[in-house]
Parts: structure tokens; sequence; C-alpha cells
């Protein structure tokens, strides 16, 4: 699933092609994923207009449209965004093209189409609406606010680092790469933790996420990564225990039997 590392990936690409472009052409190809707003709204607010601003909050995706209002995008499980030029083949789970006067097209591609996209007119209201938690790397989420909301929870840490409306931006992946940098077990129930302990599981979420910018994605983490070694009864690169699986808050969670430590 795409996580805060992923999406921002995506919002550079868009960044750099398609801001500015005049769009001539949208074809919606899966109406499913279509939310909240109909075809003529949704086409009619994009024809002929221009592509000013992007925001990134969490795992969701704004493009803010000149004089019209935000274009939503989110990748679900599997969703992608692709930029293709004219001579470029367009993929086979294409679900939106946006075509560009250029010839250009921004592509959402998404094969088991559990993302969504949609227009709204003010994105603070989408926002606050939606309970959508601060971004997990920007300044609001400070380590002062996460402590105060910690003091409050006695839920596993896998369940917290995942509520978007606590902080945004963490799934499965990156919550088991947290816990794994911080030698927690994902089944640790947060009241159990230290102080020192908790401050260490902040600070690991905010460097691994920017780890993950840096490397361009999960796939591309170094080898010392759990996410480099994400299968079950594989030897660990950190401590030589063994990865292992097990459901934890309803997701597969994968950890180390050895150094990560089961706080109950």
């Amino acid at each position: 699933m795409p996580e805060l590392p992923e999406v921002e990936q995506y919002k550079k690409l868009f960044d750099k092609n398609a801001l500015n472009n005049q769009i001539s052409d949208v074809k919606i190809l899966n109406k499913r994923m279509l939310q909240d707003v109909s075809e003529k709204e949704l086409t009619g607010n994009l024809i002929g207009k221009k592509f000013v601003n992007s925001i990134r909050r969490g795992k969701y995706f704004f493009a803010e449209v000149k004089d019209s209002g935000w274009l939503i995008l989110h990748f679900g499980m599997t969703g992608e965004l692709l930029y293709l030029t004219e001579d470029e083949e367009e993929p086979k789970y294409s679900r939106l093209i946006i075509t560009f006067k250029n010839k250009d097209r921004l592509i959402l591609e998404d094969r088991r189409t559990f993302g969504f996209y949609s227009f709204i007119e003010n994105i603070n209201d989408y926002i606050n609406g939606k309970k959508i938690g601060p971004d997990a790397l920007d300044k609001s989420f400070s380590k002062k606010y996460y402590l105060e909301i910690v003091t409050r929870k006695t839920e596993i840490i896998k369940t917290f680092l995942m509520d978007q409306a606590v902080v945004s931006g963490i799934g499965n992946v990156y919550s088991d790469e947290i816990c794994y940098q911080t030698d927690v077990h994902p089944g640790s129930f947060m009241n159990k933790l230290t102080k020192d302990k908790l401050e260490d599981v902040y600070d690991n979420a905010k460097k691994i996420l920017k780890d993950a910018i840096k490397y361009k994605g999960k796939k591309k983490l170094p080898d010392d990564y759990l996410a480099s070694n994400r299968k079950e009864d594989v030897e660990c690169p950190r401590c030589g225990g063994t990865i292992k699986l097990k459901k934890l808050g309803g997701r597969s969670s994968y950890f180390c039997d050895k150094h990560q430590k089961l706080y109950s």
C-alpha cells in the first residue's frame, strides 16, 4: 500500500511534470472509484484548466486547479500515479487519465481499485470533515503533541501508529518498521512503554519516513531495514533472530522474535 513516502514521490512527479500544463481531456475509466462528485462535475472542473499547486497530507494527495478547487487522489492498496508522454503506452489498469494540451498524460493506475478520486472546493473543510490527523512529517506532529496524545492511549502500538486521525501517513509497512527499529514488538501496549521508549518511537518514525523518501520508497531501503526482509521465517539482519508474522489489529505484522521486546 502506498504510504506517506510513496505518496511524496507521486507529489514530486506531479510537481515536476503536471503543474501549469493546460488540461485538454479527462477520461474516467472506473466510475466506482469516483466519490462524491459526478462525472460532469469532475470533467467540468478540470478541462481547460491548469494545476497550480499540490499538497500531500498523509496518504492523501490534493492537486489545486486554478479558479476551481482541488482534485483528490487516494491510492488505496495498489494505486500509482504515472506521467506518460504521448508515445508511451497506457497501462492496463488505468482508472483516471488526464491529458494535457501537449499530449502528455497523468494517469492513476490501480489494479485492485481500492483507491478513489474526487473533487472539492475547500481542502480544510475536507480534512476536518474526514478527521485526517496531522501529517507525520509536518511540524504540527510535534513531540509535545505526540506525548500528550500517547498518555491517553492504551491500545497496542501497531494500532496507534496506523490511526490516521491521530497521525496521518503511516500504514502497515512503516508501522512495523518503526517498531522494528525501536526494538519494540508491534503488539506492545502503549501504556506499558517507558517515556524514553515512547520518545524513541517518535524519533524513529520521523527518521524512517525521511529515509524512505530519500531512498524513493520501501522497496529501495537498505538491507538492514525490515522492509527489505519482510518475509516469514527469514533471518533478522540486525540480530540473527527470526522474522515472524502475526495478525495484530486485523493486519499482517512482521517482527523479529529476538530483539523486539513485548511490553504487556
